[in-house]
Formats: structure tokens, sequence, C-alpha cells
């Protein structure tokens, strides 16, 4: 069913319960879909939303159990209660980095998030990433909030900290040593010293600390080991509504692991499946090897990519001199720990000429983008 241009608006459930109805492109002259519209169409199986849509309302496409895709454009400004409640079919929704508002149980019965929303969203455009490292593929160093007899956790990590500024990397401050609080007066410092600069946090075992952090002290990213294959089915409904209400809060790019060192696989769901769900809770992908220094194997990098194709993939783990041009060429970005300190070991302090080796031979393949300070 096709709906002329002439077409303004169309009255509430103006279609509700047309058994047979199984494919309808929109007027282009409407700028909403009406309260039911389309509730109970169970055959209704393609919908195309014109770009002047602004508004969903309530329960328009309440149990059209064919949908197994739609599209949602940037004007979009809100998605009504119930509107896919129930579709349970529909395992992708494409939509814009800016996402609309979103009522009460819109998703509730959709596969993937044990009746919260859906299984599958996709940035059309990975914008938030593309804009904080300017299309370049980052480094990102680690700085691990470790203290030695004669330096404190501060001390250390300002030096650490100016090492890889001056090398153009990214710094990832993590209470991998220290404490919370050890990570906050290092941010507050960082805010103060560098506020220009591109850095972030990563709080273990305590995702919620590291976006409030980054919220206070500008940190433009966040990192979080996990974000979904980690927990089983009812404990993931209740993770995924508290990571939704924070990213939805927070203008931070949000670097999460999937099938991530340490962490155990319970969510019952195929690598695939986890790798799709972590493409919505998350801007980039976070893909390591068994623990920290150990390598992350390149196939398991390109089992990845294959999957989420042109979505930012990061290798989080075990990168060396001798791997990281054949990372880079994989993947989307690195972050390296181990192998920039002391025997390259996690316990040692930074050492400027491992950074510039490393540096220098990705300078060498042009794989990275340059610039000192990211934003200054």
């Amino acid at each position: 069913m096709t709906l002329p241009n002439s077409i303004e608006t169309l009255g509430s459930w103006a279609f509700e319960n047309c058994s047979e109805l199984t494919s309808v492109i929109l007027s282009n002259s409407l700028t909403e879909i009406g309260h039911g519209i389309f509730q109970d169409c169970k055959k209704l199986d393609s919908i195309i939303i014109p770009d002047a849509i602004e508004f969903i309302n309530d329960r328009a496409f309440m149990n059209c159990v064919s949908l197994t895709s739609i599209v949602i454009h940037a004007n979009v400004k809100a998605i009504g209660d119930e509107v896919f409640y129930g579709c349970s079919n529909l395992h992708e929704i494409k939509m814009p980095e800016v996402r609309p508002q979103i009522g009460h149980d819109a998703f509730w019965g959709c596969p993937g998030h044990a009746g919260y929303h859906f299984l599958k969203v996709v940035d059309l455009t990975n914008k938030k990433f593309n804009d904080l490292f300017k299309y370049k593929k980052p480094l990102i160093g680690m700085i691990h909030t470790n203290h030695t007899y004669n330096c404190s956790v501060l001390d250390l990590a300002k030096k650490e900290i100016e090492i890889y500024l001056k090398y153009g990397i990214h710094p990832l401050i993590e209470n991998y040593f220290g404490s919370a609080k050890d990570c906050e007066d290092v941010l507050a410092w960082m805010h103060v010293k560098h506020p220009n600069a591109i850095y972030g946090v990563n709080i273990l075992g305590n995702f919620k600390e590291a976006f409030r952090l980054a919220k206070q002290y500008g940190a433009s990213f966040v990192q979080i080991d996990s974000v979904c294959g980690h927990l089983s089915t009812s404990e993931d409904e209740t993770y995924a509504k508290q990571l939704f209400l924070l990213r939805q809060e927070a203008d931070v790019v949000l670097l999460g692991g999937v099938r991530f060192k340490y962490q155990p696989v319970l969510s019952g769901r195929s690598l695939e499946e986890d790798l799709l769900l972590g493409m919505e809770r998350c801007d980039v992908i976070v893909c390591t090897g068994e623990g920290t220094g150990q390598p992350t194997p390149f196939g398991k990098v390109e089992e990845f990519k294959a999957v989420v194709k042109d979505f930012p993939v990061i290798v989080g783990a075990g990168i060396t001199l001798d791997s990281a041009q054949e990372t880079f060429r994989l993947g989307d970005g690195a972050i390296v720990g181990s192998w920039f300190k002391d025997g390259h070991r996690d316990t040692g302090n930074v050492r400027e000429e491992y950074v510039e080796r490393m540096v220098e031979i990705l300078s060498q393949d042009n794989k990275r983008g340059s610039g000192k300070e990211g934003r200054d």
C-alpha cells in the first residue's frame, strides 16, 4: 500500500488489525505516525518511514510480529510508549547517532534485551568515534595508577601522561593498581593541566563511577571491560537499562569489550549475537586475548570485523613492537599498556624510548594520524 503525498494526516488506529496488510509506503507529507495506526497488523513486514516524520505515537506498530527491521531517520524527535511492543521478530533498527526520546516499553518483547528494547541499533555514521579521533586510528596508552617507593600515584601518572602526550598518545586512566580516588586525582590534574587533550577513564568494577568522573573532569571516552556476553539473561536486562540511561546522559565515546579478557561468557548467545549487541551498547568494540600482556590473536580481530564490518574495533591487549603494524592494519586502533613499561610488564613504569619506538614504526606505515595533544 502506497499513501499519496496529498495525505497530510492520518487518524489514530486507521489501519488497526488489517490482517492482510503486508507493506506500507507512507506519504511524504506526514509529520507524525498516529496512535495505534498499524497495531496488530500481524503480516506487516515492510514499512518506509519518510524523512519528514517527527513523532511516532503510542502503540503505532504494537504486535506487528512480521517486522524484522526498520529505519528511523534523524528528524524523529520522539518514539512513544509501546510503539514496537510485542514485535517479536524486530531484530534491527537503524538510526543516527543522536537518538530520539524513547517512551516506556517502546521495544518490549523485541529480541535481544529480555524485553527491554531492541537487539541491534546501528549508528549510521560512527560519528562520535570519527569526530573524536578525526578519522584517525588512535593509539591509547594505559595509566595503571601505580606508584614507587619514592613517587606517589599522582606524580608517577603525571610523568607517564606527559610522555604519552609528547608522542600523540591518548591516556586512559584506570584503577588497575590504584583506587577510584587515585583516578579522580589524576583526572582532576589532567582537567586543569591539559583540558583540550583526548583522555579517558576506566573504573574497574564500577562503570557508573567511570561515567561520573568522565563528566566531572572532561574525559572524552570511557572504557568498560565488557558490555555484553558476561552476564546471564536475567542479569543482562538490568545491566542494559543502566548502561542505556548512562549513555543518554553522557557526551562521551564508549569503548566496550566483547568476549573480553578474564570475563566469563554467560549470555547463551553466539559470538555474532554478542557483537551485534555490542554495536548497540558502545561506540567502539574492544577486542583482546586471554589476559593482560597476552597477544590478541589476529584471527580474532578478523572474526570480529567480519561481523561488525565498518563499526570500529580497537585491539585492547598484548600489542608489541612486532605486532603493532598488523594490529593497525586489521583494526581501528589499539590500547597499549605492558609493552610501554619496564620489562614490558604491567608492574613497570612507562619508558619514553619504548613509546617513541612504537610511534615511529606506526608512523612509517602511516596507519595512524599524527598530532601532539589530540584536541589541543
